[in-house]
C-alpha cells in the first residue's frame, strides 16, 4: 500500500464515524479535491447530507469543499444558471496571508507552521470577533461560527437575513473597514479653533474618545493603553515631561477627547506616527478576496484537509481562545508509526510532544497524526522496513 493510499482510507475511516452535518446541505454547491488540485471536480449537488455521506466514502476526496452561497440550482452551470439565492459573510485567516512577516521571522513556515504563527492568527481571529463583527458591525454571537481551515487557518462566518443579501460591493466595504483601507490620519482630528478670553486662538482636538465606536474608540484606547510604557511615554512627552501626573492628565484629556491637556512638541507629527502604528495593530489581517467572493468554495467544517491530515474542526466562540490545532484537530491519534523524511523538517510541537528537527533521509517512529501530517506534505513516506 502507497502513502496515498494508506491516507485515503485513513480519511474514510474517519469520515465512517463523523458523518457531514451541513445546514442547507441541499442549497449548496460543493467541491472535491484531488492530490494535485484542491477544487478538482465542482458545480456537484447533494439532496441530503445522507446522500453527501455516501459520496464521501465512495470518493475518499483528500479535500472537500462547499460554496458559502446559496443556490436554486447547485449543480447548474455556467454560474448565472444556478440561480444565486444569498450567501453567508466568510472570512479567511491563514499564517501564510498574515500580514505578520512569517516568512521573515520564521523561514521555515512556508511549508509548516509554528506555534507562534499559530498563535498569531488565533489571535487575529479573536480580533476579528471580538473587536469588529461583535461591537463594530452589531452581529449577534449566535450569527457568528468559527472553525479551523485544516491547515493554518480559521474561517469565520456569519449567517442571518441581513448578510445573506449582501452583493460584493457591500461585502468590499466591510473588506476595507476590517482592512482600515482608506483610513487616514486627517480622519481622525477636527481642529477647531477657540477663541479664549485673552483673545489669542489655540487649537483643540475634539476627537477621537474611548468612548466612541468603531477606529476613534480603537485609537484612543490604545494610546492610553500605550501610555503605560515608559519608553512611549517619554518620546511623545518628552522625557522631562513624562511624570505621572503629566501622563495621567493627558489621558484624561484623552478620554474627554481633548488631545491637547499637555503641550507637545511636533504634536502632529508624533500624532501622525501613533496613527499609522496603531493602525496597523487595529486591524485584522483577513483574506479579502474571500470575504467579497459571493460563490467562493471553502473548506467544509469537520472534513480532513489533504495537505495536513488535520481536521476542519468547528468550535464554540468560546473554546477559540484555547484551541490548539496540532492537538485538537490531530485526529489520528499516537500510535506509532515508521517513516521515511524526504525532505529537511524543523522542529514541530505535535499533540503533546516536540519532534525534531529531522534530516533527510531519516527514518523516524512518529505518532499517527503526525507521520499522517508530514505524508500530506510530501515530506515523509513510509520506510521500507
Amino acid at each position: 500500500m502507497d502513502e496515498q493510499t494508506f491516507t485515503l482510507q485513513k480519511f474514510r475511516d474517519y469520515y465512517s464515524s463523523h458523518p457531514p452535518q451541513v445546514e442547507d446541505v441541499e442549497k449548496r454547491e460543493f467541491g472535491f479535491g484531488t492530490w494535485e488540485k484542491k477544487i478538482e471536480y465542482r458545480h456537484m449537488h447533494f439532496k441530503s447530507n445522507e446522500e453527501l455521506f455516501a459520496r464521501i466514502l465512495n470518493d475518499k476526496p483528500p479535500f472537500i469543499s462547499y460554496s458559502a452561497a446559496y443556490y436554486e440550482f447547485p449543480d447548474a452551470r455556467p454560474m448565472v444558471k444556478k440561480s444565486w439565492k444569498g450567501a453567508e459573510l466568510i472570512f479567511d485567516l491563514d499564517a501564510k496571508h498574515s500580514e505578520w512577516d512569517t516568512q521573515k521571522k520564521f523561514p521555515d513556515c512556508d511549508k509548516f507552521t509554528c506555534e507562534k504563527c499559530f498563535s498569531h492568527i488565533k489571535e487575529q481571529a479573536w480580533k476579528l470577533i471580538e473587536e469588529f463583527l461583535i461591537p463594530d458591525f452589531g452581529f449577534e454571537k449566535k450569527d457568528i461560527s468559527v472553525n479551523f481551515s485544516g491547515n493554518r487557518g480559521y474561517h469565520v462566518r456569519v449567517k442571518n437575513e441581513e448578510v445573506l443579501s449582501l452583493g460584493r460591493e457591500e461585502r468590499r466595504e466591510i473588506v476595507d473597514y476590517v482592512l482600515a483601507t482608506g483610513i487616514g490620519f486627517s480622519n481622525f482630528f477636527s481642529f477647531v479653533e477657540q477663541k479664549l478670553k485673552e483673545a489669542s486662538k489655540e487649537r483643540k482636538s475634539t476627537e477621537p474618545m474611548p468612548s466612541q465606536g468603531g477606529y476613534f474608540g480603537k485609537f484612543a484606547r490604545k494610546t492610553i493603553l500605550r501610555l503605560g510604557e515608559k519608553e512611549f511615554a517619554e518620546w511623545l512627552l518628552g522625557k522631562k515631561n513624562a511624570t505621572a501626573e503629566n501622563i495621567e492628565k493627558f489621558a484624561s484629556g484623552i478620554r474627554e477627547g481633548n488631545w491637547d491637556a499637555i503641550h507637545i512638541r511636533n504634536r502632529d507629527e508624533k500624532f501622525q506616527k501613533i496613527f499609522e502604528e496603531l493602525k496597523a495593530v487595529s486591524s485584522a489581517e483577513i483574506d479579502a478576496n474571500v470575504t467579497f467572493d459571493t460563490s467562493k468554495l471553502l473548506r467544509m467544517p469537520d472534513s480532513l484537509h489533504g495537505s495536513s491530515g488535520m481536521c476542519a474542526k468547528r468550535m464554540k466562540l468560546n473554546e477559540l481562545e484555547k484551541f490548539e490545532p496540532t492537538k485538537e484537530a490531530a485526529i489520528f491519534g499516537e500510535k506509532p508509526l515508521k517513516v521515511k523524511i524526504v525532505e529537511k523538517v524543523p522542529e514541530l510541537q505535535f499533540l503533546n510532544s516536540i519532534h525534531g528537527p529531522f534530516e533527510t533521509d531519516a527514518e523516524v517512529e512518529l505518532p499517527e497524526s503526525l507521520a499522517v501530517y508530514l505524508i500530506c506534505k510530501r515530506s515523509a513516506r513510509f520506510s521500507a522496513d
